[in-house]
């Protein structure tokens, strides 16, 4: 009689109270998934059944009202939720905003945002961005415990845009870019440093002071100063080179005026060189220069006054 041997893999008894190891795994995993997608559902729900953004906007719409000095008009102000910001659309800023009274500044759209932390000092950073034909504006407001300080990088305007803040509308073409660090106590500036470049400046063909003007290609521009003492110290003002009809540096001590830039007060010593040419098509700014010392080609000048109306003194060079 021959055994029967039995090849098939043996039957392993699990004991009592022990759970399988895989079917283990498998409820956790889903246990998990189930409270993943639960917390996911609630919180799709409250952002599309609790009425949370439309309580921002109103927020934020309070707050402009409240801002009688600036009173700042859009058409629409959307909300970003992957990147927390704020979006005003077709947004104008009044003449009023900068003592320009009757002149608005019009954008595509300011949004505003918060960009990331600030670990020294121990705050929050936020970006303004603003965009209209002609200025392309970055501004980080830094919102710390010790003060509060504005950044501005990447930063161009155009020069019809800054001619609208002038009684000229066609008062300058060409590109400038600004950079600028400033500190704040309060809402007033008690620091800070500014850089200005531009490399294709041009005042174009037009009346000025009652004189009839052709172009004027300044090409270079630069400026650098600190703020400091409630005056702006001005480190290096260049504007022209070689081949600029007008060529100028200057450099001293500007003290702005909080009501009026226009009234801010000068005081300012540098040297200012005239292409013949120029001199030949100003011809009264020749008769002015007569008798008065050069050297190197340049005319050596104080300014005082304001900014509105500076008052020029010649001195010797030697």
């Amino acid at each position: 009689m021959s055994e029967t041997h039995n090849d098939s893999p043996a039957k392993e008894r699990i004991p009592e109270g022990q759970a399988v190891p895989q079917v283990y795994d498998i409820e956790k995993s889903f246990t998990k998934k189930i409270i993943i997608f639960t917390l996911a559902a609630f919180l799709i729900a409250v952002l599309f059944n609790f009425p949370l953004e439309k309580n921002i906007i109103t927020a934020i719409e309070n707050q402009i009202a409240k801002n009688r000095r600036c009173p700042i008009s859009y058409q629409k102000i959307e909300l970003g939720y992957f990147l927390p910001k704020v979006i005003l659309k077709d947004a104008t800023i009044p003449g009023q905003c900068f003592n320009k009274v009757g002149t608005n500044l019009n954008f595509d759209e300011i949004l505003f945002r918060i960009s990331m932390p600030s670990f020294w000092p121990i705050g929050i950073k936020t970006k303004l961005e603003a965009h209209q034909d002609g200025a392309r504006i970055n501004i980080f407001p830094r919102l710390a415990i010790g003060g509060n300080a504005i950044q501005i990088e990447d930063t161009v305007l155009e020069g019809s845009f800054l001619s609208s803040f002038t009684s000229f509308p066609n008062l300058l073409k060409g590109h400038i870019a600004v950079q600028g660090n400033f500190e704040l106590k309060g809402q007033t500036v008690s620091s800070g440093h500014l850089k200005i470049d531009s490399k294709d400046l041009v005042i174009p063909p037009q009346t000025l002071m009652g004189i009839n003007l052709s172009s004027l290609p300044f090409k270079k521009l630069e400026v650098a100063g600190t703020y400091t003492k409630k005056s702006f110290h001005l480190k290096a003002f260049r504007i022209g080179d070689n081949n600029s009809p007008i060529a100028a540096e200057f450099t001293g001590k500007i003290t702005p005026s909080p009501h009026n830039f226009n009234f801010s007060r000068l005081d300012l010593e540098g040297r200012v060189r005239f292409s013949n040419a120029f001199l030949n098509e100003v011809g009264l700014l020749r008769i002015m220069l007569n008798g008065k010392k050069q050297k190197e080609g340049y005319y050596y000048i104080r300014l005082q006054g304001t900014l509105g109306v500076p008052k020029p003194t010649f001195i010797d060079p030697t």
